[in-house]
């Protein structure tokens, strides 16, 4: 191994010619042409490339500015016209009973009848039997008044003909006492002329005293018959009143209906023990029916500021119930005690008129809807609500261009507004709704043109 070895050491090596093709010779030419082609190359494109872009740029044509065209938006306009109204105001309310009364007992005692109108929504006349109440304690009680004020008339008799009595002893003894003064101014004329004794004179004097004392006596027993006369009589009044306490608690065993009406509530059966307060049912008036609504704070301050009132004011009241509506009038009657605090208004009453056959058709509770006539405006413009922007402007159309007004609304009439300001007669107010309304915008005024705005080229 070690000859092989060296052997391959010492091999002779072998070298190529400078020229031969793939010699050392040929790699220098190989990177020159190389190197040139790279550094030349993107110079040329760069220029080739400015070269296209000097030739576009010179044979372009020339390009003329396009200027958009302004839009007119289709609009419809209304004319101003000052004018004087009183507009009618839409209001809602319902119907309440004019007069109404909860029914209860004022006697105690079993309910032995009840009548046979005596049922929820039942119509009721005047007078008319309700409820019966067991009336034997009632009767006793009455019978009792009446045996203590008879017995009392019988001791006032007795008084009376005791004081007749004294009246006759005072009578006597008045004249007793005359006839014993006489007597003795007769023994004293005699004494003096000494035909009687003293003991005479004496004598007729006590008897003369005798007389006096009674006379006086009778005169003080009168004033006691007579003043028990005044007691007695005084007794027998409060015993009368017993006795018509007593007849009206019985006649309070019958329960009657004060006037026409339904019933409503109805709590009463044959048997049931009631007291006295007891609520037996609710009696509404047939023909006495009001309808009650809210005045808003601004619209009852408008009238109240114009005319002074409400009351007396004619109101018209539509039900729609069923498939034709039913239509009252009426005249308002009374105003709220107080402001409501759940709806900010007052409460306006009106009384509702009719015969009675139509007012029976009404009940409490119907929803119904009210017109009623606002304060007169002077001097305004009536305009559909779509012309006012916000709460004080308006845009009148001039020269077919948009300009604000500022306005005032001072009432409104159904679906218009009421408006006065900064207007003039023939100005055309803008009526149609424009989301781009603003000054300056032009417009096309078309009359008859839909409330929806349009464009036009």
């Amino acid at each position: 191994m070690n000859q092989n070895f060296s052997i391959y050491k010492e091999a002779p090596s072998v070298t190529k010619s400078p020229d031969a093709p793939g010699g050392a010779g040929g790699r220098p030419r190989r990177s020159r042409w190389r190197i040139f082609f790279m550094s030349v190359m993107p110079l040329v494109m760069l220029g080739a490339g400015a070269l296209g872009f000097w030739g576009l740029t010179v044979t372009k044509s020339a390009v003329k500015p396009h200027t958009a065209k302004e839009r007119a938006w289709v609009v419809r306009t209304m004319p101003v016209s000052f004018q004087t109204l009183q507009p009618g105001l839409q209001l809602y309310g319902e119907i309440v009973a004019g007069k109404k009364v909860d029914l209860r007992t004022l006697a105690a005692g079993e309910i032995i009848a009840v009548g046979k109108a005596l049922k929820e929504g039942a119509s009721v006349k005047a007078g008319e039997e309700l409820i019966r109440i067991d009336t034997f304690d009632y009767l006793a009680a009455r019978d009792e008044a009446r045996a203590r004020l008879a017995e009392a008339r019988a001791r006032l008799l007795e008084i009376r003909a005791k004081t007749n009595l004294e009246e006759s002893a005072l009578k006597w003894a008045r004249e007793q006492l005359e006839l014993a003064r006489d007597d003795y101014e007769r023994a004293v004329k005699l004494k003096k002329i000494r035909a009687v004794a003293q003991n005479v004179v004496d004598t007729r004097k006590l008897a003369l005293s005798q007389r006096a004392q009674a006379v006086q006596l009778r005169r003080d027993n009168l004033q006691i018959q007579n003043a028990r006369a005044d007691q007695q009589e005084a007794v027998i009044r409060r015993l009368e009143l017993g006795v018509r306490r007593a007849e009206k608690n019985l006649a309070n065993t019958v329960l009657k209906a004060p006037f026409d009406g339904y019933i409503s509530n109805a709590n009463a059966e044959k048997g049931r023990f009631v007291g006295v307060n007891d609520a037996i049912a609710t009696l509404i008036a047939r023909d006495v029916i009001d309808v009650r609504f809210t005045l808003s704070d601004r619209q009852y301050g408008r009238i109240l500021g114009a005319e002074g009132t409400v009351l007396g004011r004619r109101v018209k009241v539509l039900w729609r119930v069923g498939g034709k509506p039913l239509e009252y009038s009426g005249i308002v009657d009374r105003v709220g005690a107080q402001i409501s605090a759940s709806t900010g208004g007052v409460y306006v009453y009106a009384r509702i008129q009719g015969d009675a056959r139509q007012l029976r058709a009404l009940r409490p509770g119907a929803f119904v809807e009210i017109t009623m006539k606002d304060r007169s405006f002077n001097e305004v413009v009536s305009l559909p609500e779509s012309a006012l922007y916000g709460s004080d402007t308006l845009y009148v159309v001039a020269d077919k261009r948009l300009a604000p007004r500022k306005v005032q609304v001072v009432g409104n009439s159904g679906p218009a507004v009421l408006v006065r300001g900064d207007l003039e007669p023939g100005d055309k107010v803008l009526t149609t709704r424009l989301a781009q309304a603003g000054e300056g915008l032009l417009v096309d005024v078309q009359p008859g043109a839909g409330g929806k705005a349009r464009k036009t080229p």
